[in-house]
């Protein structure tokens, strides 16, 4: 954690700490409580005054700095971990950084110099959107897609404290949406999709219940001709129930590009490794999935690694 993080962490915390003592809100409630006040001049608070002082004092200081806002995304993460441990509950749904790092590196090797209108169908707190955002240096209109109230609520605060503009969908990825984006990401959940597929899903007739190969082919649609796809996959990914079926029907729209398989070391468990999976909403008839296995992401490796990911990138 560089000081800017660290600093930025402490001024939200204390001021959420005041929230949490004196008004016996959650740390989550006090998380929100905390933006408004921090990105709003003329918040009133039935607080005693001394709070009040401390709290507009902390205010202060904290707007007198300079946070870029990888800065302030960093300390979000910490925010929010220590919200969901305040409640007793282990918090999976953020993207690890060495992921969003790496779809960051293959999003501005692949899209430099371009404006990028930016789909991710499986928000959450919205960690993988916002490292790709503040990473990314043409211009981007953000958009997500989440279900899960909590999430929507920490997505549109992640993006008001980075100053990033986002657009949140509020419902089910099998829903359509109205916009069309050049480039779809997502830290896909693996399993089983419980409900019942719309009938107006691509793959409503075939049976298939695993939640990637639904998301994936319900926000084909949305996705413009020659625009990308870029999603964290099981490495189990092409083994599941339906896998033929799903690619029959994904060869008549896109072309699957490529596969970088991450570090074993990266996981607890063999079930739970994850590849970066790349595709193009086009055909190509004649292409082989190229495939980029990554056996470590040691510091004295790095620049090595970076610049063959660099040469696979410009392949796809």
């Amino acid at each position: 954690m560089n000081n800017k993080t660290e600093l930025y962490f402490d001024f939200f915390d204390e001021i959420a700490m005041i929230l949490v003592s004196e008004l016996g809100l959650s740390y989550l409630e006090a998380f929100h409580k905390t933006k408004e006040i921090i990105l709003e001049d003329d918040w009133e608070l039935n607080l005693p005054h001394e709070e009040i002082v401390k709290i507009t004092t902390l205010t202060k200081a904290l707007n007198k700095e300079t946070f870029t806002q990888e800065d302030i995304r960093l300390a979000l993460q910490l925010l929010t971990v220590k919200a969901y441990q305040a409640m007793n509950q282990k918090l999976s749904l953020m993207t690890p950084d060495t992921v969003n790092y790496l779809f960051s590196r293959i999003i501005n090797r692949k899209f430099s110099g371009q404006s990028l209108t930016i789909l991710d169908i499986n928000l959450g707190t919205s960690n993988l959107l916002q490292t790709v955002a503040n990473h990314f240096p043409g211009d981007k209109e953000l958009i997500g897609i989440e279900l899960n109230p909590v999430l929507v609520q920490l997505a549109a605060s992640w993006a008001d404290l980075q100053n990033n503009e986002l657009k949140i969908y509020w419902q089910d990825v099998m829903t359509p949406i109205h916009d069309l984006v050049d480039l779809e990401i997502g830290d896909l959940d693996d399993g089983i999709y419980e409900k019942t597929v719309p009938p107006s899903h691509p793959l409503a007739t075939t049976k298939i219940t695993y939640y990637p190969y639904l998301a994936i082919s319900s926000q084909l649609a949305n996705l413009k001709d020659q625009g990308y796809f870029i999603y964290l996959v099981n490495n189990d990914f092409f083994n599941q129930p339906g896998a033929q079926l799903f690619r029959n029907f994904l060869n008549n729209w896109a072309t699957l590009l490529g596969l970088i398989v991450l570090p074993e070391t990266m996981f607890q468990s063999e079930k739970q490794r994850k590849s970066i999976l790349i595709g193009k909403k086009t055909i190509l008839n004649a292409w082989d999935l190229l495939i980029f296995p990554i056996a470590n992401l040691s510091k004295s490796q790095l620049p090595t690694l970076l610049a063959k990911l660099d040469q696979f990138t410009d392949k796809l």
